[in-house]
């Protein structure tokens, strides 16, 4: 140990120190410049750096580096433009997410998801007017399965042919006749084409129109001279006289010609009845024979379409006629057609009245 005072102490310091300095100098001064011993050409060269050793950055690490910076700022770029996406950027659907992504999304929600790429048609549910802003509603939905902006107003619509839409009829309210015009009383009536208006029909009158005059509610009066019927008149036509003719014939035979009455006034033969007492068939015809023709069937005419035979009860005739009408003054006569067994009696009634 130096026998070295302690007020002394600083100056050795400083002087070792300089000391030192000179030294460092020399150094610097005998060693220059020499970078480019250290590099790849050089004597002193300086090992290259890798992930296992330390050293000096090669060019070939540098370029490397740059593509890897320039890469990631593209990918940071297209990170900013997939945020600001609002779409789908990765066209995901139900088909591509997988079975566990589908799995994962199940336990969230309250219906299953399939993997299948079907449209999803939603579930019923109600919507108001208001909500409902474009499209065509069926009809089924209350719709009329059509454009309504191509119907103007107060024009009626109507299914059209296949009754799969509404379509426009042609017609307007102004085609109809309203219900509020008619009134207690009143019909419906038109003075010219398209017109058509109420009509009030009063009590005691007739509706009709008379000359030069339009449809109307016509008056006592006016019927009666519309009518050609004075006031008071009785038109009530006359009874038309009846007439009744009986004949009792006995022991009719085949051939047997009776005259039974001359028609005094035209007349139609209304009704004829017949009986006969014993006897298996009795039939016989009418004929009507005009005044003053000869005595044979061809001047005559038939009154039945067909012969008729007599029962043993009382029957009557009120149709079957060919030709029931007897002219004035002719003569109605009976003709015996056919006779079966003994027939003891005949008995006709002929009932006629006025034409």
């Amino acid at each position: 140990m130096s026998d070295v005072r302690p007020s002394d102490k600083p100056v050795e310091i400083r002087r070792a120190l300089e000391a030192a300095a000179r030294e460092l100098n020399e150094v610097v001064a005998t060693a220059g410049a020499h970078a480019a011993n250290h590099v790849t050409s050089g004597t002193d060269k300086i090992r290259d750096a890798t992930n296992a050793q330390d050293g000096l950055m090669t060019a070939a690490l540098v370029t490397d580096l740059e593509a890897v910076i320039a890469a990631l700022v593209v990918d940071i770029q297209d990170l900013i433009d997939h945020e600001a996406d609002t779409g789908n950027p990765h066209e995901t659907d139900i088909a591509n997410l997988g079975a566990s992504t589908l799995l994962d999304l199940n336990t969230l929600l309250s219906t299953t998801i399939d993997e299948s790429g079907d449209s999803r048609p939603p579930s019923t549910h109600n919507h108001t007017a208001a909500e409902v802003t474009s499209g065509e509603l069926a009809l089924a939905q209350g719709g009329m399965n059509a454009d309504a902006t191509s119907f103007t107003n107060s024009q009626l619509l109507q299914k059209n042919a296949g009754g799969t839409a509404m379509e426009s009829s042609g017609k307007t309210i102004a085609d109809f006749v309203e219900k509020s015009l008619f009134d207690a009383d009143t019909i419906l009536a038109a003075d010219s084409d398209n017109t058509p208006a109420a009509l009030t029909v009063p009590v005691q009158t007739l509706v009709g129109r008379i000359t030069a005059g339009n449809i109307d509610a016509l008056t006592a009066p006016e019927a009666r001279t519309l009518l050609n019927v004075a006031d008071g008149a009785d038109v009530t036509p006359a009874a038309a006289t009846q007439h009744f003719h009986s004949f009792h014939l006995v022991d009719p035979q085949i051939g047997d010609e009776y005259i039974l009455f001359n028609a005094g006034n035209a007349q139609t033969i209304t009704r004829v009845g017949h009986y006969r007492v014993a006897g298996t068939t009795c039939s016989f015809n009418l004929r009507v024979r005009a005044e003053g023709s000869a005595h044979t069937s061809t001047s005559e005419t038939d009154v039945f379409a067909s012969v008729k035979s007599a029962a043993t009860t009382i029957t009557a005739e009120t149709s079957g006629w060919s030709d029931n009408t007897i002219d004035q003054y002719s003569w109605c006569v009976l003709e015996i057609t056919n006779v079966v067994s003994t027939v003891t009696d005949l008995y006709i009634t002929i009932m006629s009245e006025d034409t």
